[in-house]
């Protein structure tokens, strides 16, 4: 099914595979796409990937939420997107925009123009800013913007269109009555959506359009899911070739980018409601694996599916659904990538995203010290460059520290990633030694081996009271296994954590604890039309006597009641 074409209004997509506007900081300052992002995004079309999104482009300078986001505000920014284009057309793929514009999110220390949104509600986890009220014609001048910057990526070639109506941003905050309070003709929460699509089917009339939106904001004052239905029930979807379906908002980080926990496809509900508007629909939300992408496509729920992470953490991802690859690289859903797009370009804790060594005539011998994720990676990439390959650990597994971690339940991705390491390596031919430490000879060596922690001189450092590790403490309880169920063997150890999917907005997340759809066997449920985010009954007091815990001293010598917990 993945490998079938789609036809999407005056253009035919050459599979189901498209590569969603995910926000990467690749570009310039000025918002110009660059040799770099180039790159990445051909890597991609040369997968095999039918639809190639760059990123959310801002429309307007007062649009622009990251450092370096790729704009569509001014033409400079159109020769650089036709060459992409070109080179991407030569490659087979097809090439997307998703315009957009920041609203409340888009602070005015990153884009330098006053915030400025439908009204003045600020957005703490984006800055806080408080943004100025849109006037009316303001407002008109924005629906101007909109359709100005679809014409400058139709004038660069760009194939289809797709107006950003989710996440948080500006045209959903007019659809949003948390932030639009408005009282003119705007406070119809679907006008300035409407406007913006007929003012760029005006200008573009032949190009490809659809929306992207939310199929609920995740947030209790917020669209939930019926609400949200209510809402596109009134968007002139007879000017659109097709509806693309994520999730979220800002102050819901969570339902946009999930972690490891959540349920695999688990938009599939929420989405299959969307049919009864008869246009082609696209599918996000942690589509991780090439099975679920073909089942959501293979039973009806979406025509296409929107991938982001799983394609960042290795391009082969889209090869090995179309079936033209042995294996691809998992994502591990550990959400370093939207941690880092705040400050930086975004990057991957298993894609090193370098360019590959290049080829080695002569098979040397290398010696790779260290087993983790980086000697792993090491490891691979020597073998592939045709070098002969041994690696050393003194552990009697592979994957260093991150073994340790796969086994927590907050993290359930990381095995997937060691397990596809070790089938890697067997692959290669790459000699394990494993058990024993290095001793010097007379090899090329790369020192995998990492850091070591400085564990400070203080009494009670290693209580159980104090962190989750023991090491020197003669009544320190042992890390347990975890068991074949998903549950820990010693009941309460470890502690539970706070789930979080970004640091930019973990800080919210932790003031206000939601529960995401689960696997299943736990207490977190699954999303259902109508409902709002799911919570976790009694996580937050747990996790409130868990900080409360004494750190930095012995929980005896701190006045605990309870020496037997030390």
């Amino acid at each position: 099914m993945l490998g079938q074409p789609l036809r999407l209004g005056g253009i035919t997509l050459p599979n189901r595979l498209v590569s969603a506007p995910m926000e990467r900081n690749y570009g310039d300052a000025d918002g110009h796409l660059t040799a770099r992002y180039a790159d990445y995004l051909l890597e991609r079309a040369r997968a095999g990937v039918g639809l190639v999104f760059t990123e959310a482009t801002y429309v307007r300078a007062d649009g622009k939420g990251r450092t370096h986001q790729l704009g569509a505000h001014d033409d400079s920014c159109v020769p650089p997107l036709a060459d992409l284009v070109t080179r991407m057309h030569a490659e087979g793929a097809l090439v997307g925009c998703e315009l957009n514009h920041g609203g409340r999110t888009a602070q005015s220390r990153v884009s330098g123009q006053p915030c400025v949104a439908p009204s003045p509600v600020p957005c703490e986890v984006a800055g806080g800013e408080l943004p100025l009220e849109l006037t009316t014609d303001d407002v008109h001048r924005l629906v101007t913007s909109f359709a100005d910057a679809a014409a400058r990526c139709v004038a660069a070639g760009v194939d289809v269109l797709s107006v950003h109506s989710g996440h948080g941003y500006l045209v959903h905050q007019f659809l949003s009555p948390r932030c639009n309070r408005r009282t003119d003709e705007f406070a119809d929460p679907v006008r300035f959506l409407n406007l913006v699509l007929a003012a760029i089917r005006e200008r573009v009339p032949d190009t490809t359009l659809g929306i992207r939106f939310s199929a609920l904001e995740g947030v209790e004052d917020g669209l939930d899911a019926d609400a949200t239905y209510k809402v596109i029930e009134r968007v002139s979807v007879d000017r659109l070739d097709f509806l693309d379906i994520s999730a979220g908002s800002y102050e819901a980080g969570e339902w946009i980018v999930q972690s490891g926990e959540w349920e695999p496809g688990f938009l599939r509900d929420l989405a299959r409601r969307y049919r009864a508007f008869g246009l082609p629909l696209g599918i996000a939300g942690r589509i991780n694996s090439p099975e679920v992408a073909a089942g959501l496509v293979a039973d009806g729920t979406a025509d296409f599916v929107s991938l982001a992470r799983a394609l960042h953490a290795d391009p082969a991802f889209a090869a090995a659904a179309l079936g033209n690859a042995p294996s691809y690289r998992p994502c591990i859903a550990c959400n370093v990538c939207i941690d880092d797009l705040r400050d930086g370009p975004v990057g991957c804790s298993v894609n090193p995203a370098r360019p590959p060594i290049p080829l080695i005539t002569n098979r040397p011998e290398v010696t790779v010290a260290g087993a983790g994720p980086a000697g792993l990676t090491a490891a691979r990439e020597l073998a592939l460059a045709g070098a002969h390959v041994t690696l050393v650990d003194e552990h009697d597994e592979l994957g260093g520290a991150m073994a340790l971690a796969a086994r927590m339940k907050a993290t359930p991705e990381f095995p997937r990633f060691l397990t596809w390491s070790a089938a890697e390596l067997a692959r290669l031919g790459v000699t394990p030694v494993l058990g024993q430490r290095y001793e010097p000879a007379a090899t090329t060596l790369v020192d995998a081996t990492g850091g070591v922690p400085v564990v400070p001189d203080v009494e009670g450092v290693g209580c159980r009271a104090c962190t989750r590790f023991a090491p020197g403490c003669p009544r320190a309880r042992p890390i347990p296994e975890r068991a074949s169920s998903g549950a820990w063997t010693r009941r309460g150890w470890p502690p539970p954590t706070p789930w979080r999917a970004g640091a930019w907005w973990s800080s919210w997340s932790a003031r206000n604890p939601r529960s995401p759809p689960s696997r299943g066997g736990g207490r977190r449920s699954s999303p259902s039309p109508g409902s709002g985010p799911p919570r976790a009954s009694g996580s937050s007091c747990r996790r409130r006597s868990a900080r409360s815990r004494p750190t930095g001293s012995c929980c005896r010598t701190a006045g605990s009641t309870r020496p037997d917990r030390c």
